[in-house]
């Protein structure tokens, strides 16, 4: 801001007239400039530096100055456009990496919903083993239930037709006595 107030200072005494204030003025505007690395203020330098050297009748230090002044206004626009290529740049590759990341999230919910199923169809068939076993088990002794009755009842006829002759024999014997 001390540069800038040198500056139009400096540019209030080129239009006055007065190239040695305007000169001194300049001066220490170049000073505070050597300093700092602020092209724009090191630009307008050298633009009153060429009104300066123009209003002095020094051709060639105008010349020069005005070369400087282009160059200088070139190299800020560059650095703009750089700054803003750079810009263009950070928002292209944080887009790509939230396409990225949504993709991702994507193909990790599909992952859990293949595993889920992959839960479900475990447990169901888990739960029909469990069953056709239970159910197996069932058969199994019902049939050993069923055979075991069925020995019972063969045991009984076999014991029905032991008994059976003897009660003939013995109601025969008694008839005939």
């Amino acid at each position: 801001s001390r540069t800038l107030a040198l500056l139009r200072s400096a540019d209030i005494e080129i239009k006055s007239g007065r190239p040695d204030a305007a000169q001194k003025y300049l001066a220490k505007c170049f000073e505070l400039i050597k300093s700092s690395t602020d092209l724009r203020a090191l630009k307008e330098y050298y633009y009153y530096k060429f009104k300066l050297d123009s209003l002095s009748g020094n051709q060639k230090g105008a010349l020069t100055s005005y070369m400087k002044y282009h160059e200088l206004d070139k190299q800020i626009v560059d650095v703009l456009l750089n700054q803003r290529i750079a810009e263009i740049q950070s928002n292209f590759e944080i887009k790509q990496k939230e396409q990225e990341n949504k993709l991702l999230k994507t193909e990790n919910e599909i992952q859990r919903m293949n595993i889920s199923k992959s839960r479900t169809a475990i447990f169901l068939l888990c739960g029909f083993f469990g069953l056709g076993s239970i159910l197996a088990f069932l058969i199994i002794r019902h049939q050993r239930l069923l055979t075991s009755n069925k020995i019972v009842e063969l045991k009984q006829k076999n014991l029905n037709q032991q008994m059976n002759p003897h009660f003939v024999y013995n109601c025969l014997t008694s008839v005939q006595s």
